[in-house]
């Protein structure tokens, strides 16, 4: 309580009893009590919670604010751009007649698509909030069978061998694997991720990578969707589907946004993690420097899918990079731009990024930084310029005495589709005098042209 923590919420190991206890025991002054109920009090006020909240039956000013047509467009928006298309061997998108099998334990999970801070994550089942799973999105567009085979825990109910019999008779099979997102503070909580529910190992849980094995070894396409907002360790699955979408957790319209993409929107999302091929490899990011990233006796070093990653239904290529002026004072900035073309058959999604590496300045710095990014819809055959503003500021870093300085020197700056896919690169120079930027701006300003 000295220490400003007003509110223990939702359950209480200090507060309560204890707290009370500790007052009457003199260890702890009554009066911080009275300042912290006044100061959660005097947020309440503020919030209006205090006055007459009851709801007027009679109003539609819930019906009017939530559930709404433009709710669940840009629900639905969110959840197809931010998924990750990790990789496509051809068998992607979907044609509008396949028939489907649909197997795992998130085809039909409304919970799993919501993540632990959800209220139908902490308390119940539905939460009240009516979510369409990839099941019910897919059965409205195309012929479906669904085996769910096995849940994300081991189970009595598993059966893996009906999922493959399913499987076996159908064009496409669409895997629904991950996890459940939960809280501990149900004790008995069945998530696989949350707060409170770590893990040792970061592979598919229960029985979840046999069911994906088997039915990759039938002689019909897998796709697999990956539900779930954990960074998974997931070699042995990429290497045994035709195709690994990574969902996270997608939320109400997460079924339809992931229907969307299999049938051929183009997916927006991009990593904002590296992927690792085992437990063992973290921490792994895309700064680290060469040294800390050499390869294990039995494992390679680098990432599954290295920060930035994302594919995408059309194929983009870059033309030259300009850095104009190619030299700034360290107060100063300068224009960064690339050419980016479409020039596959179907319109898509590029993520420009740029990346800053390679410092010749004084102190130690990150191998590489992400410090600016740009996202790109392109019509087949269309072309544009991404120019990003990059100040000096941008540049800067603490110091050994934890202030952030800007000091002259070189660098490169780089961009591409991700940290590991450079597409061009140009020296900049810095100028003058080390200086401490009046202001830092974290990601370079980007403008896009389309020609």
């Amino acid at each position: 309580m000295r220490a400003v923590v007003d509110v223990e919420l939702p359950e209480t190991e200090c507060f309560g009893d204890r707290l009370v206890t500790a007052v009457r025991e003199g260890s702890i002054e009554e009066s911080a009590v009275n300042t912290a109920a006044r100061r959660h009090l005097r947020q309440k006020a503020a919030a209006g919670l205090l006055g007459d909240c009851a709801p007027d039956p009679a109003s539609t000013a819930v019906g009017d604010a939530f559930g709404t047509d433009a709710v669940g467009s840009l629900a639905r928006r969110a959840a197809r751009r931010s998924q990750v298309l990790l990789h496509d061997d051809g068998v992607l998108p979907l044609p509008a007649d396949a028939s489907v099998v649909v197997v795992g334990p998130n085809a039909d999970a409304p919970r799993n698509l919501l993540g632990n801070y959800s209220y139908a994550g902490a308390e119940n089942e539905s939460g009240g909030v009516d979510v369409i799973t990839p099941l019910a999105a897919l059965r409205d567009r195309t012929e479906v069978t669904h085996e769910r085979g096995c849940g994300v825990r081991a189970g009595p109910d598993d059966d893996l061998a009906v999922a493959v019999t399913a499987a076996d008779d159908a064009d496409v099979t669409v895997a629904c694997v991950g996890g459940q997102s939960g809280i501990d503070v149900e004790r008995d909580s069945p998530g696989t991720a949350g707060e409170a529910l770590d893990r040792a190992d970061l592979g598919l849980p229960g029985r979840q990578p046999d069911l994906v094995e088997r039915v990759a070894a039938v002689d019909t396409p897998l796709v697999v969707v990956v539900v779930g907002g954990r960074p998974l360790a997931l070699p042995e699955v990429v290497d045994a589907a035709d195709a690994t979408l990574l969902a996270w957790l997608p939320g109400q319209e997460g079924g339809t946004a992931i229907a969307d993409v299999l049938f051929g929107a183009d997916p927006g999302g991009r990593l904002p993690v590296s992927l690792p091929r085992t437990a063992g490899q973290l921490p792994i990011h895309y700064r680290r420097d060469a040294v800390s990233r050499g390869d294990y006796v039995f494992t390679e070093g680098s990432p599954l899918f290295p920060f930035g990653h994302g594919e995408s239904y059309a194929r983009f290529a870059y033309g030259a990079l300009s850095v104009a002026p190619a030299a700034i004072p360290t107060d100063g900035g300068t224009t960064v731009s690339v050419p980016v073309e479409n020039v596959g058959a179907r319109p898509g999604t590029e993520v420009v990024q740029l990346y800053a590496g390679g410092f010749e300045a004084a102190g130690v710095r990150p191998a590489r930084e992400l410090v600016g990014f740009a996202r790109v819809d392109l019509q087949a055959g269309e072309r544009a310029t991404v120019a990003f503003d990059l100040a000096a500021a941008t540049l800067s870093a603490h110091d050994g005495s934890g202030v952030r300085r800007i000091a002259p020197g070189q660098l490169d700056l780089l961009v591409g589709r991700s940290a590991g896919d450079v597409r061009g690169r140009h020296a900049l120079e810095l100028t003058g005098d080390a200086r401490v930027p009046a202001e830092f701006v974290p990601l370079a300003t980007s403008t896009v042209t389309i020609e």
